[in-house]
């Protein structure tokens, strides 16, 4: 039986707060009533295993690699958790660049988010 979306949990693994803040008011906007929040594997795990989540929303890149493509094999293949993967192709050493055009601006998220792979 599913879950009434008002119900549902979702755990958001991101190293950058401000975009996890607002992944986290996104998917309340759709209607998960928990959004926790991991800045790393290691959290995202012990988080899993305190209180399984519906949806475990991963950054691919955490802390500069791709740790999260084994943090969330692992979640899939020991919890069985769905996760969606996501990437933000908008990191601190891009600023730079994008601050002449304007481009990558907070809130525009075309220029932060690629599509996520589920």
């Amino acid at each position: 039986m599913v879950e009434p979306a008002a119900q549902r949990r979702a755990l958001i693994v991101e190293d950058e707060s401000l975009f996890a803040i607002s992944l986290a008011v996104d998917m309340q906007a759709l209607g998960f009533a928990t959004c926790d929040i991991a800045a790393n594997a290691q959290d995202a795990f012990l988080k899993v295993m305190e209180d399984q989540p519906d949806i475990v929303l991963m950054d691919v890149n955490l802390e500069g690699g791709h740790e999260g493509i084994e943090a969330a094999r692992w979640l899939r293949e020991v919890c069985d958790i769905t996760c969606c993967l996501h990437h933000c192709k908008h990191r601190p050493r891009h600023r730079r660049s994008h601050s002449r055009t304007g481009a990558g601006r907070t809130g525009d998220r075309k220029d932060t988010l690629s599509r996520p792979s589920c």
